[in-house]
Parts: structure tokens; C-alpha cells; sequence
């Protein structure tokens, strides 16, 4: 059984050397997580030629690129800004022109600090650096997914929940895998420090079981973790390894627990469309990002227990007025 340790310093090895042309590319590929980096890396290998390049994801697909009805529902989603080291990633690996088309430019902020009035905003614009394109993260992963499925013919599943690994002597990773298109549709909500790798027993109980081989495995699993926790219950094998040889997960404690609150909002006639509107202050932080159609979706970040929002179902633009005022 080899150890993980060694098997990923090979397989970057491996990597690193396909590059130089020194090596041939692994007989397989199979990325856990089909988010925007697991797919950024199915896109990336794709493009070097590499064959057989999988990718599984335990959630739905995400929305119809062009489904124009679902993502006018700004509030569904969560925005992201792309900057300048972002667009040139996504350029390195030829995937820029796929998404750039679904991304608003925004080219400053405004600020209003507290106790500030309405007109006490204080609005900057960023002439020095390219603008930063927002676009909903699910929207991005579907970009991605076009181009990596259709282009490039890499295989993706969704709905398939990786249960376990085994190693599989010195040369491939073994996924025990299980369907989960009835107990996936989406990621359960979790409390503050839950456990996001503990699987339900109703989720334990469904779905077709199947194995995957891979002669390089790739965790984009984000939060679940299920292969940095094989890798690290596999090392904590070894009998002896020497000083900070160990593979571990360093868990942190979350000490300033928030809970969040979309605010849908479309701006007033004469405010600018591409900046970002913020009021932060002790009791509460609110952001603001323009859409792809000039309306907005804010955040609004509380203690689970702030007594303005506790409760509070429909929040509307003027909650965000109203932050300037607080102390």
C-alpha cells in the first residue's frame, strides 16, 4: 500500500513532467469537486492533451448557461468579483472569453462609515488597475462547464458522493463512490462548527454504489474534505515518519460567527451601476454587487442574534440605508 504522501509528490512529479514532455500524462484523472477550481483544472489538463479526465461533484448541475429567467433572480445567488489575477488565470487556461460575457465590470466603491447620512457616502474609482467582473458563482461554474463538457469533451457527473478510498497499491486511488440524485439536490445547511464531512442516515441508506479508479486524484471537495481525511487516516498509518512529515488537517475554530441576509435591490436613477455600495459597522457589514443587468444584490452580515434582524423575512434596500445610522 503506498503511502498518499509519497503518491501525490509523484503525481506532481508527473505533472511537472507532462509539461516538460518528459513523462507521459497519468492513464486517468478523476477531480473530486466540480466547482470553479475543480473544473479550472479539468479545463487546464484538458487543454494539455491529457486523456480520460473525469470529474464528480455530489451537488445538481447548475442552472442553463442562457436561462435568463433563473439567474434574474439575483437574489438565488452569490456574487463574486473576478480581479485582475483571477482573469488572467482564467485566461492562462483559454476559459476568459467563456465567461466574460457574463460579468459586470465594476470599477470602484462607495462607502458610508457610520453615523453617515445618505449623502455621507464616500465613493472611490479605481483608475489605476483593470476593472473587477462580478458574476454569480454558479453562473461561472456553469460557464465553465460548457466549455470543459462540449469543447473539450471531459466527462462530468453530478450527483455522486464520494463515501470512502483505498489505495490501491503504488499507482492508483480507489473512490468508493454512491449516486445521490435524490438525497444530493443540495448541500444540507449547516450549523456553526458542524461537521460538514458527517454524512445523514438517510443519505447513508440511498443510491447505487460504485467504485472509480484513478491514477491521479485531485480534491476540489471544499468543505466535506473526503480526500484530505483518507489521506490523512492513511498516514497516520505509518509506523514512524520523521519530524513534520506527517499529513494533517489543521481545523480552525470560527470565533466571530455571522449569519447572512440577501438584499435584492435595484438603485435609485441617478446611483452610479458599476461600483460597489458597503456600510460596515461594529453591529453589522453590508455589500453591495451590481448583476449582469445593472440590479443589485447586497449581503448583509449579522451576529446570530442582532435584535434589528432577528426574524427578519423580507429585508428591503432601505434596511441598507438605515446601517448608517448604527453604531
Amino acid at each position: 500500500r503506498a503511502a498518499p504522501r509519497a503518491a501525490g509528490r509523484r503525481a506532481m512529479l508527473g505533472i511537472v513532467g507532462s509539461l516538460l514532455g518528459l513523462v507521459a500524462a497519468p492513464s486517468s484523472t478523476v477531480i473530486v469537486g466540480a466547482g470553479p477550481a475543480g473544473l479550472a483544472t479539468a479545463i487546464s489538463l484538458a487543454r494539455r492533451g491529457w486523456k480520460n479526465v473525469q470529474v464528480i461533484d455530489r451537488l445538481p448541475p447548475p442552472p442553463a448557461l442562457d436561462d435568463t429567467e433563473t439567474w434574474g433572480d439575483t437574489a438565488r445567488f452569490y456574487l463574486i468579483g473576478i480581479g485582475g489575477r483571477g482573469s488572467g488565470a482564467l485566461r492562462s487556461i483559454g476559459a476568459w472569453d467563456a465567461v466574460e460575457s457574463y460579468t459586470q465590470p465594476v470599477v470602484g466603491r462607495k462607502d458610508w462609515a457610520p453615523g453617515a447620512g445618505v449623502d455621507g457616502g464616500v465613493q472611490t474609482i479605481r483608475t489605476d488597475r483593470p476593472p473587477t467582473n462580478v458574476i454569480a458563482r454558479d453562473r461561472l461554474v456553469a460557464c465553465l462547464l460548457k466549455l470543459a463538457t462540449e469543447e473539450l469533451g471531459v466527462q462530468v457527473r453530478h450527483e455522486v458522493d464520494v463515501t470512502g478510498i483505498r489505495w490501491d497499491g503504488e499507482h492508483s486511488a480507489v473512490l468508493q463512490c454512491r449516486d445521490c440524485s435524490a438525497a444530493c439536490q443540495s448541500e444540507p445547511a449547516e450549523p456553526p462548527g458542524a461537521d460538514a464531512t458527517a454524512p445523514n442516515a438517510a443519505e447513508e441508506d440511498s443510491g447505487e454504489c460504485f467504485e472509480l479508479s484513478a491514477s491521479l486524484l485531485v480534491a476540489s471537495d471544499g468543505a466535506r474534505r473526503t480526500i484530505a481525511e483518507a489521506i490523512e487516516a492513511e498516514d497516520a498509518r505509518r509506523r514512524w515518519a520523521l519530524p513534520g512529515t506527517r499529513f494533517r488537517i489543521r481545523k480552525y475554530r470560527d470565533t466571530s460567527v455571522r449569519v447572512y441576509k440577501t438584499v435584492p435591490f435595484t438603485p435609485p436613477a441617478d446611483w452610479r451601476c458599476d461600483i460597489n455600495y458597503s456600510a460596515r459597522t461594529k453591529a453589522a457589514n453590508f455589500d453591495a454587487l451590481p448583476a449582469l443587468g445593472g440590479s443589485y444584490c447586497g449581503v448583509l452580515l449579522v451576529k446570530p442574534d442582532d435584535q434589528l434582524t432577528l426574524g427578519l423575512k423580507d429585508v428591503r434596500a432601505g434596511l441598507f440605508i438605515d446601517l448608517g445610522g448604527r453604531s
